[in-house]
């Protein structure tokens, strides 16, 4: 008979938290989450947390190759498609290279792999977005911002923004007989004074692309 093989790792990226075979070396999965190297006060053993903290985004990139769902430790749900290693590597070499520094944060890397997806494979491509929906998996959330939108639509308008839309502020919106209009966004919110007359045509859905804000 054949001598066993032992295979020893010492991160755990697709589940951070069950640190390595030794049971040592626990990792947090969510960003400021169980297991996070505090970085304030004195410095620690671990420089900060330089490595502790690390699996993160460890497990960052293992969703953005294989894919994956959950909840994390801020209690958000997220799903994951994977784009596949080639792809993915592609973003981290960009990303590491091109827009981060030495005095990088953590919301720094974030918008760097974003930035990093978009150049190469397209503002709203299926890669930008599944690098945003990584990120906001582990904690890194797309910026929050707002787009107003006011006047009378009365032409076939088909938009798609990466926020959330507010309609009728500060005056109302009006989708007048006849028009069609279709507006994707993160969320859409129907503000006092929006107005729909019969015969006209709103579609409001949710936009992906939201991910991959910056």
């Amino acid at each position: 008979t054949s001598a066993p093989i032992f295979h020893f790792y010492w991160r755990n990226m697709a589940n951070p938290k069950a640190g390595n075979q030794a049971g040592k070396n626990n990792q947090p999965d969510t960003y400021l989450g169980t297991n996070w190297y505090s970085t304030t006060g004195v410095k620690g053993g671990d420089s900060w947390g330089v490595h502790t903290n690390s699996g993160v985004q460890n497990y960052m990139f293992y969703l953005l190759v294989t894919g994956g769902s959950g909840t994390n430790d801020n209690g958000n749900q997220y799903s994951v498609s994977a784009i596949g290693f080639s792809d993915a590597r592609r973003i981290a070499y960009l990303a590491l290279t091109a827009y981060l520094s030495n005095n990088s944060q953590y919301s720094d890397a974030r918008n760097a792999w974003v930035q990093a997806a978009k150049t190469i494979f397209g503002a709203c491509s299926n890669q930008a977005i599944q690098t945003g929906k990584a990120w906001d998996a582990v904690g890194l959330t797309p910026p929050v911002t707002y787009s107003n939108f006011v006047g009378n639509y009365t032409g076939v308008t088909n938009l798609q923004i990466s926020s959330t839309a507010n309609l009728a502020t500060p005056s109302p919106m009006t989708i007048q007989p006849g028009a069609q209009y279709s507006i994707g966004a993160k969320a859409v919110h129907m503000l006092p004074g929006f107005k729909a007359f019969p015969g006209s045509y709103f579609h409001a859905y949710i936009n992906d692309c939201f991910y991959a804000a910056l």
